[in-house]
């Protein structure tokens, strides 16, 4: 009531969001209550958005116990998010309804796409501070917004001074909700320390001194850097290597490497630290 006391009060319009479940064609009488409740909404000038489970639809029950939400294919939610908003428009406004599916809206976060577990990249609660920090640092511009609607815990009021400083400077917002996401699992101090920590490393370019050892097999001759940087798990393959190279992404003891770098002398790497972007390096050392 407070908040739409507050929209009333400063003429602003509030989005009303329903979630629908994406397993069957047909919206029933029990969505119709619903609906009901966003028109009175829409009449007050505020705007509803029907959100689309399709993706939870493509997972279906993962408790296993009912079939009624059964796995979906992309193409059978779209359809019936179709039909759902034919429907809908029985009962709501057209100029105050927006269609929105809840992937987009949880891009980024708890395991769906660009963050999810199967890309091996998703942020975890039991990460460790420097971790959490870190990932956030390397998400997208674009999926900002996300973040600080859905992990941060904000007020109307915080979201907007974020809103500023998004449109600012995007490196200060992903900082904003980095420190934000820390400071809520983690408590301020290590959010505090963290965050310092991080500058240090990465604004600075300096990097901790217990970085993880890679040890080089013994033997003569040369190194090819390529074959270096898959056995150390810097990359996923030869091709991310040479791709990173061509773009300046690997670093040999803070020095960029060229695009095809020679083969080095296995003592001349000794002690050295190999680095792939800001997140990932390792200190070489050659077996005895």
């Amino acid at each position: 009531m407070k908040k739409l006391r507050s929209a009333a009060r400063e003429g602003r319009s509030l989005r009303i969001k329903l979630g629908i479940d994406p397993s069957g064609a047909d919206l029933t009488l029990g969505h119709a209550v619903v609906l009901r409740k966003l028109r009175q909404f829409q009449d007050l000038g505020h705007i509803a958005v029907l959100i689309v489970g399709d993706f939870t639809g493509r997972i279906g029950d993962p408790s296993g116990r009912t079939k009624t939400r059964s796995v979906l294919t992309p193409e059978q939610t779209r359809r019936n998010a179709q039909t759902y908003m034919e429907q809908a428009l029985k009962i709501l406004r057209e100029d105050r309804l927006e269609l929105r599916y809840n992937s987009e809206l949880l891009r980024g976060t708890d395991g769906a796409e660009k963050m999810g577990k199967s890309l091996g990249n998703w942020i975890s609660l039991n990460d460790t501070p420097d971790d959490k920090y870190g990932k956030i640092m390397s998400i997208s511009d674009d999926a900002l917004s996300h973040y600080a609607e859905l992990c941060c815990a904000w007020s109307a009021a915080e979201l907007d001074d974020f809103s500023r400083i998004l449109a600012r400077h995007p490196m200060d917002a992903k900082r904003t909700i980095a420190r934000r996401v820390v400071e809520l699992y983690d408590g301020a101090d290590e959010a505090e320390v963290t965050e310092n920590r991080w500058i240090a490393r990465f604004s600075n370019r300096e990097l901790p001194e217990d970085l993880p050892e890679f040890l080089l097999p013994a033997g003569d001759g040369t190194v090819n850097i390529v074959d270096v940087l898959l056995a150390a798990a810097l990359v996923a393959s030869k091709g991310e290597a040479r791709r990173l190279l061509a773009g300046g992404g690997i670093r040999l003891d803070g020095d960029k490497l060229r695009a095809e770098p020679g083969p080095f002398a296995r003592e001349d790497l000794a002690g050295k630290v190999l680095q792939r972007g800001k997140l990932h390096a390792v200190r070489l050392l050659v077996e005895e």
